[in-house]
């Protein structure tokens, strides 16, 4: 996974539908939008695709971008937090 293909990912989540507050990547799941309070399948161009780890091991990589206090958190503790912006579009919490 590209950083482009995040963009591509998180702008189709944006323009999803209303309402949209969270996105979620679960291993063997497709990706998923929550839209006022219920999950959501993100309609994606290919039907029936789900993401599998090594696709969200490289969106970990690219959000984490080499920060060491992120990297040595998510080794520590298993999650970091961070911030990603989407352009002038949106900026994310992570």
């Amino acid at each position: 996974m590209t950083d482009e293909d995040l963009q591509s990912l998180l702008t189709v989540m944006l323009q999803s539908g209303e309402g949209v507050s969270d996105c979620l990547f679960i291993n063997g799941k497709p990706p998923l939008v929550e839209r006022y309070g219920r999950l959501h399948e993100l309609p994606l161009e290919e039907p029936d695709t789900t993401l599998q780890s090594n696709h969200i091991d490289a969106m970990a990589s690219l959000l984490i971008a080499g920060g060491k206090r992120l990297e040595s958190d998510l080794a520590n503790t298993g999650s970091c937090d961070t911030s990603y912006a989407l352009g002038d579009l949106a900026r994310f919490r992570v």
